[in-house]
């Protein structure tokens, strides 16, 4: 539908100038020059100089004015992805094993954001889902007949306000020329490489790689004791 709304407004557009063709003689005025509003055509500058519709069309050689539209070939995007980096700090206990996100930064290029503040938030959002999802979330199956043995709240583990981080989104509008407003999507760029950089975090952090979601206290016990066995 929007396509297509568009389309409508393209081919009422041109009925609209091609009537202005009509009453620009009579008004001694370019088409270019002309507006119109309650039925009246008038010189944008000037509005005591009108014409109405009726009086316009009048002048048409035929009963109507046929328009057509058609959908423009949208430009070459000089970039057919989209493009966005994330950083993370986090503190790791390495007595307990308890990691924690202490700041997130993400930076993304979604084209020209039509609400910066909207978007923003969506940013933000995808980093506080994508930190749950890397060191809480954590669906278990029952292996004999596959359902899922924590399906609630108390015991599939998400992260908690207690847990919140520092987090900023940083957007950096690009004139894409994808489309005729120059918007992307921002929907799964900002979430997708959060689990990514807290992994590497923890990494930096700790000397060894956890290399299992999420990334619980025991697991990174595990690899810290295993570290210490191979050294």
């Amino acid at each position: 539908m929007p396509s297509a709304r568009r389309l409508w407004r393209l081919a009422a557009n041109e009925a609209r100038t091609k009537l202005f063709a009509l009453a620009a003689p009579l008004l001694g005025a370019k088409p270019e020059d002309l507006d119109a509003a309650n039925g009246s055509i008038f010189v944008a500058k000037d509005k005591t100089k009108s014409v109405t519709f009726k009086q316009a069309a009048a002048k048409m050689s035929g009963e109507t004015i046929d328009c057509t539209a058609k959908r423009p070939k949208q430009y070459e995007t000089f970039r057919g992805d989209l493009a966005g980096t994330q950083f993370a700090e986090v503190e790791v206990d390495t007595e307990t094993g308890e990691v924690r996100v202490l700041k997130m930064v993400s930076v993304n290029d979604c084209g020209l954001p039509v609400n910066p503040l909207t978007a923003q938030n969506q940013v933000i959002g995808a980093m506080i889902q994508g930190a749950s999802w890397a060191l809480f979330e954590n669906r278990i199956l029952d292996r004999q007949v596959g359902t899922m043995v924590n399906p609630n709240l108390e015991w599939y583990k998400i992260l908690a306000p207690a847990d919140m981080f520092e987090a900023k989104s940083i957007l950096t509008p690009v004139a894409n020329l994808g489309n005729n407003t120059s918007t992307a999507g921002i929907g799964e760029p900002p979430i997708v490489p959060t689990l990514a950089v807290i992994a590497n975090a923890v990494y930096n952090a700790i000397g060894v790689r956890v290399r299992e979601l999420p990334i619980t206290p025991d697991r990174v016990l595990a690899a810290l004791s295993e570290a210490k066995r191979r050294a």
